[in-house]
């Protein structure tokens, strides 16, 4: 099959270029055809080795000179196991270091007699005792690599484990539970590492093998056992050693890139404890010691086939987390340009000889990669070499890893070799041709006959007018993903998730698609839509609106995809936002689509989710109603439709203003809305429209009587500054300001900044686990719990209240039977991580205070966090607390406590008598 279709190949390529009259066209269309032929038979032999297994499996910084370090295959761990009990249970011939005996325990023997494969105690004994002592250097280093492999696999089953991805986490669940019985315990994890260690301590291996044992971090077991095997330990072995090879200058280059790649994770280790204040040496050290090692290691770095060993040295200095001045970016940037550059006059009349003729540029001259420069350099013929020098992979990472330590030179320069890369990757498309596999003989005759007018033009000068809009009226056909994946590795040698990060870099440096995007969008794009998942799609509607792509097939099968996926999938709402915004980047891109369905969807999705997300997103979704109402007579159904949902939103933002949570702003976007949609006039069928006009009336008196009275309070305090000049009185020019308890209390806010903040944090924490479904960070974990932890318990429990009333109460005027329906899906309580959070910050601010009955006022009222209390304050606590929705902190004695304290202080008899038989009753 291979074959005939190498056959068809040669046919189409003679034919197409002899047409044209041209000898040295035909050599080099029979050339591109060979490499991409044969570059089709190696990935496919790859397909499903390589397809589906995740990119975060190798670190990006992976230096590719010393992949898998030992040149070999990865074993599987059952294998792996096997040959590493010899190890712990048979005599090594390492000094001072003992064996384990075999345990007489016959569950644990019965598991290492399954794991080496044998069946009598007799032919175990046997089998642990063939083994080579670690007594040359070559043994010495096999034994390291496949403790270092063991470390690797251990490593990647826990990140697996810990991923967001649910088929990713039940594939680690699967694997853990077949291989539960070829695991080695925590005495036998013990001596594999106290035998390394002492390898290393003695230094039989060479450096850069003993630095493979800190290439990923280790797992919790592996870190936690005795005899100070840690990561840090040997880490601080490695640092001496190096050192010193540096100082008598017997470090090579190479070692030393290799070096300085496998301890990337150790050193990033450090910088973070001393960042912490766990570390006793300064960060002057470590970054002294990184900068002797890139010193080193980019001495022979001049020429284009060490471009990969530069820019993963760049990868490893910035995953070190140290950081780098500017001056090492910058040359490092201008080493690879330069590297970029070498042959470009060489390519580029190349190129200009192949245009002028026969019309089309081949890649018969390109410039292909010595093994040195990529993993796969021996197995797939890399491409992109046409338009550069460097591959469109060795593009791709020196502008990620640019992006991503935030280098601020000159854009041009990014934005030349992102255009390159792009042109790269259409050419090799042109050159692959893979309508071949997927057409008949004459649409493919058609396709080659097309394909051999147009030539590969820069990106950023082509005109945006000339490119013809793509009909949606033929639904594309659906590939497998393997499919899609060897088409993309074919052309760019990159992962989808790859390839989707380089257009949205081109995206950012403001590369515009073109009519050399068009078979890009065609044969790569959109049959990747099906595959891809929510922050996939994300970032290709963001590519598409930054790139200002002009294909309606492309958005079309989009909009489908989010049809399919519905408005109870994760990221709906983002999603739908996303692709409309996109889509009104080109009007006749927008009036070109079929958008009954998706406005179907958006309408469910805001019925849904409008009372669960913030005033600002209930204003957005305004926006994007109004936008899909433009396509919609105010008579048709979907604008009718359109308009229900209008005033479901603003009911809601019209009990967001009442609540004095949502400034008027937000009531004037919505309104706006109402305006261009022709709702004012109707106000029988749209009552919410009149309600929040009267509500925003009232928040803008009152916005306006507060800066009244702000004014009037400046200026006395200015006349009383000038008064006191006047007179000598003033000593200091620092004075004490007006404070707040000195003002009226019909000029104060219902609402503290700080209830506003903890009301703010309780809505964007929510919206994002469950209304959106999004995965969270670290850092949105951390923020939540800084700003629970700054406010005090009265702004924490009107947070909590203001939150319960906006977003958690049935009663919502104007809500139809649908919208009823669609919110069902929805959880409406507080997630238990929340309330957690909350009770755990209340009650170590108690214990921190250790408050007592002859304690003093304004110490009491720290945990309230007011200056001021009386008995209304007091009832309002007690209300507050007794219909919060935090269910956890409602439960808990010592907050109750306070509160009757509390009422003891400021409260009246009634309080006092009330909350003393509360806590007679209470059992908890």
């Amino acid at each position: 099959m291979r074959t005939q279709r190498l056959y068809s190949q040669l046919v189409t390529a003679l034919r197409s270029s002899c047409v044209r009259g041209s000898a040295a066209a035909a050599a080099a269309a029979v050339c591109t055809a060979l490499r991409h032929a044969s570059a089709e038979a190696v990935l496919a032999q790859q397909e499903h080795a390589n397809v589906h297994v995740d990119s975060d499996d190798a670190p990006p910084a992976a230096h590719q000179e010393h992949v898998q370090e030992a040149g070999d295959k990865e074993p599987h761990q059952a294998s792996l196991v096997s040959q590493l009990l010899p190890y712990v249970y048979g005599s090594s011939g390492v000094a001072g270091d003992a064996h384990l005996s075999l345990p007489i325990d016959h569950v644990a023997l019965r598991r290492i007699k399954n794991i080496m494969n044998v069946k009598s105690k007799h032919d175990l004994a046997k089998a642990l005792d063939n083994v080579h002592l670690l007594e040359t250097p070559e043994d010495c280093t096999r034994y390291v690599n496949l403790t270092a492999s063991y470390i690797r696999q251990q490593a990647r089953m826990e990140e697996q484990a810990q991923s967001p991805s649910l088929a990713t986490r039940q594939r680690a669940a699967y694997l853990q539970r077949q291989l539960r019985g070829v695991r080695l315990s925590g005495l036998e994890k013990s001596a594999l590492l106290r035998k390394a260690c002492t390898l290393v301590e003695e230094r039989r291996v060479p450096l850069v093998v003993a630095s493979r044992l800190l290439r990923f971090r280790w797992p919790g077991d592996l870190a936690t056992v005795a005899c100070g095997v840690r990561q840090s330990y040997v880490m601080d072995l490695i640092r001496s050693w190096a050192t010193e090879a540096l100082q008598q200058n017997e470090l090579e280059p190479r070692d030393a890139r290799a070096l300085l790649n496998n301890c990337a994770f150790a050193l990033k280790s450090a910088v973070r404890r001393h960042a912490k204040g766990q570390a006793a040496e300064p960060l002057s050290d470590i970054s002294s010691f990184i900068g002797a090692l890139v010193m080193r290691a980019s001495q022979d770095a001049h020429s284009p086939a060490k471009a990969e060993g530069l820019i993963g040295l760049m990868w490893s200095v910035h995953l070190t987390g140290c950081p780098a001045p500017a001056s090492f970016w910058d040359t490092m940037v201008q080493r690879v340009v330069s590297m970029n550059e070498a042959l470009e006059g060489e390519l580029a009349s190349s190129a200009d000889a192949a245009a002028s003729e026969d019309g089309t540029p081949t890649s018969a001259r390109a410039i292909s990669t010595s093994p040195a420069s990529s993993p796969s350099s021996a197995k797939v013929p890399r491409a992109g070499h046409f338009f550069s020098t460097l591959s469109t992979r060795q593009l791709y990472r020196f502008l990620t890893v640019l992006k991503l330590a935030k280098w601020d030179g000159n854009p041009t320069v990014l934005h030349r070799l992102a255009d390159q890369t792009l042109r790269n990757v259409a050419f090799e498309l042109e050159a692959a041709n893979f309508d071949r596999h997927v057409s008949s003989d004459s649409e493919c005759k058609r396709a080659v006959a097309a394909a051999a007018k147009p030539s590969i033009k820069p990106f950023s000068v082509m005109n945006a007018a000339e490119v013809h809009l793509g009909t949606a009226q033929q639904k594309p056909v659906r590939l497998p993903k393997s499919v899609v994946a060897r088409r993309i590795r074919q052309v760019a040698d990159l992962h989808p998730d790859e390839f989707l990060e380089l257009l949205h870099l081109a995206g950012d440096l403001g590369v515009p698609f073109s009519i050399s995007a068009t078979r890009m969008v065609d044969e790569l794009l959109i049959p990747l839509v099906p595959h891809l998942n929510a922050k996939q799609l994300i970032v290709l509607l963001q590519v598409v609106r930054h790139t200002r792509s002009q294909s309606s097939t492309l958005l079309q099968v989009v909009m489908d995809r989010l049809v399919e996926r519905g408005a109870a999938g994760a990221y709906a709402l983002p999603l739908a936002k996303a692709a409309v915004k996109a889509a009104a980047k080109a009007p006749a891109v927008f009036q070109s689509l079929r958008t009954d369905d998706f406005v179907e969807l958006f309408t469910t999705t805001c019925e849904a989710q409008h009372t669960l997300v913030r005033a600002a997103e209930v204003a957005a979704m305004g926006d994007i109603l109004y936008a899909l109402s433009r396509r919609y007579e105010e008579t048709s159904l979907q604008g009718q439709r359109i308009r229900e949902v209008m005033n479901l939103l603003c009911a809601q933002v019209d009990r967001l203003v009442q609540l004095q949570v949502a400034s008027s702003s937000i009531a004037d976007r919505l309104l706006e809305c109402t305006v261009l949609l022709r709702m004012r006039a109707n106000k029988v069928q749209y009552p919410a429209v009149q309600e929040l006009l009267a509500s925003r009336a009232v928040a803008v008196d009152r916005e306006e009587r507060c800066r009244e009275a702000r004014q009037e309070w400046a200026l006395k305090w200015a006349e009383t500054l000038a008064a006191g000049a006047v007179e000598g009185a003033i000593s200091s020019p620092r004075r004490e300001s007006l404070k707040w308890e000195g003002l009226s209390e019909g000029n104060l806010p219902q609402v503290a900044k700080a209830a506003l903040s903890v009301y703010g944090e309780f809505v964007y924490i929510f919206e994002r686990m469950v209304t959106v479904k999004a995965v969270l960070t670290a850092k949105d974990f951390e923020l939540f719990a800084f700003s629970i932890k700054k406010a005090g318990l009265y702004s924490i429990l009107q947070g909590a209240q203001l939150f319960q009333q906006g977003h958690f109460e049935a009663d919502v005027p104007y809500t139809t039977p649908a919208s009823q329906a669609a919110a069902q899906g929805l959880s409406r309580t507080m997630p238990a991580w929340m309330e957690k959070t909350v009770t755990n910050a209340v009650l170590t601010k108690l214990s921190n205070s250790r408050i007592s009955s002859s304690d003093t006022d304004d110490d009491f009222l720290k945990v309230l966090g007011h200056v001021h209390c009386d008995a209304a304050k007091v009832d309002a606590v007690i209300e507050m607390m007794a219909r919060s929705p935090l269910r956890r902190l409602q439960r808990q004695r010592p907050v109750w406590l306070y509160i009757a304290e509390l009422a003891r202080r400021f409260g009246s008899e009634e309080t006092k008598e009330a909350m003393s038989a509360y806590l007679k009753k209470a059992l908890y």
